[in-house]
């Protein structure tokens, strides 16, 4: 199960599966969540500790040259549920 969540998540953040799936475990089960009116909210994504985004791209939003969107596309943040 675990090898399955750590898959589905890496196809979330790469725009293969919608953004506002949700996947968790619990005993040795997968549980997926795809429903509507789920309270979700963005959190940066990070590797070992270490936040995917840095001040590079915070100057392209505060530029204008990206918008929010970009960094989900880019696999920068992703939305999460309270489970």
């Amino acid at each position: 199960p675990q090898r399955l969540l750590v898959a589905l998540r890496e196809m979330r953040r790469r725009g293969l599966l919608g953004e506002f799936v949700h996947m968790h475990l619990q005993q040795r089960a997968c549980y997926i969540s795809c429903d509507g009116g789920r309270v979700c909210r963005p959190l940066i994504i990070c590797d070992h500790g270490r936040p995917r985004v840095c001040q590079a791209h915070i100057s392209k939003l505060k530029s204008g040259e990206w918008g929010f969107n970009d960094f989900l596309r880019r696999g920068l943040i992703e939305y999460l549920d309270v489970n």
